[in-house]
């Protein structure tokens, strides 16, 4: 989707403490083998009393600061979280809304996993076009792994699992980032690797097992021949909407300043980024998320949010998100910095 006149005009964040892997391997939560392998070096880890629909309270009153204090023209509130969100039937996206911008607008939530960034640009988009009287869409996004039922170093490979929040308001009037495009996608063959043999219904919730995408994973390669297929097939996918979302932008991949990713270990960085880019891994957000961990949404928000701040990102310059979650479901979208965020000054 060619976008080209919506802005981002503030972003905030909210980040607990790192807990250092070196300390998790000491303690025997984390492999040394796959300290070793991976790369990463610390996760962010918030007390377990910590809701996460409260910690994306603080990231917006981040934003809400930076923006002068004012978000009384916030038309649409969107949450997304990958992690369990609150008591069952109850919806987070209301009560971030009672507690920042109040009114009487809708309140959505998108249970995309961690590709619920991504698909807020695709849905902010469609909705600031589809009425020339709505104005701004604020985004939010929360994750808390410190749970008994979810292991934040062993439960998926590859990834240590991260705790934090973030903010983001887009609409009309120029902001700091222009959105120049925005593109999502799927590949449902691979669906089955986020489910391996469990039952579709009644399902496990009321016993909730430990949360172990390991072991999903290699029982789905066991039942489906084709998974390699479906592997190479998402690769494809992700490179398509990627190159998509470049040409929609009037960019080739050269243009490319930053690339804003998920906080993956350093081989699935390069294997699913930048060898298909042909980018070095310091064009990536790697080194920013080595140091955080897998906070679902909210990765590539984060890593935007430091790049600007310490000074990496200046007007002209182009950031490409990308990112995938379960389903297994791949998108794209294009930045340009027009001008230096406010608040930095």
């Amino acid at each position: 989707m060619r976008v080209g006149d919506i802005y981002i005009d503030a972003l905030g964040t909210w980040l607990p403490e790192p807990y250092s892997a070196e300390r998790a391997v000491r303690e025997g939560l984390y492999e040394a083998v796959d300290f070793e392998e991976n790369g990463l070096l610390a996760a962010r880890v918030a007390g377990p009393g910590e809701a996460p629909a409260e910690m994306a309270v603080r990231a917006v009153r981040q934003l809400a600061e930076r923006r002068g204090g004012d978000l009384s023209d916030v038309d649409l509130l969107v949450h997304a979280g990958s992690s369990w969100q609150g008591p069952e039937g109850w919806r987070p996206a209301s009560y971030i809304q009672r507690r920042t911008v109040g009114g009487t607008g809708p309140a959505w939530e998108l249970t995309m996993g961690c590709l619920g960034g991504l698909t807020a640009l695709e849905v902010a988009a469609g909705f600031l076009s589809g009425d020339d009287s709505r104005r701004t869409v604020l985004f939010t996004s929360a994750d808390n792994w410190s749970s008994p039922v979810v292991d934040r170093w062993r439960s998926f490979p590859g990834v240590v699992l991260g705790d934090g929040a973030s903010a983001l308001t887009l609409g009309r009037q120029p902001g700091f980032a222009r959105l120049l495009s925005v593109n999502t996608g799927g590949v449902p063959d691979l669906e089955g690797m986020y489910r391996g043999s469990e039952p579709l219904f009644p399902g496990t919730s009321l016993q909730r097992p430990v949360l172990d995408f390991r072991m999903r994973a290699t029982a789905y390669k066991e039942s489906e021949q084709d998974s390699s297929e479906a592997m190479m097939l998402s690769a494809k996918v992700q490179l398509e909407l990627i190159d998509r979302s470049l040409e929609e932008a009037g960019l080739g991949r050269a243009g490319i300043t930053r690339v804003a990713y998920v906080n993956y270990a350093r081989m699935a960085t390069r294997m699913w980024l930048c060898d298909p880019l042909g980018i070095p891994m310091s064009t990536s957000t790697w080194e920013i998320g080595r140091h955080i961990g897998h906070i679902g949404p909210s990765d590539q928000l984060v890593s935007l949010d430091r790049m600007l701040t310490d000074g990496e990102l200046g007007p002209g310059d182009h950031v490409l998100i990308a990112g995938l979650g379960p389903g297994m479901t791949l998108g794209s979208a294009v930045l340009e910095i027009v001008s230096r965020p406010s608040w930095l000054d």
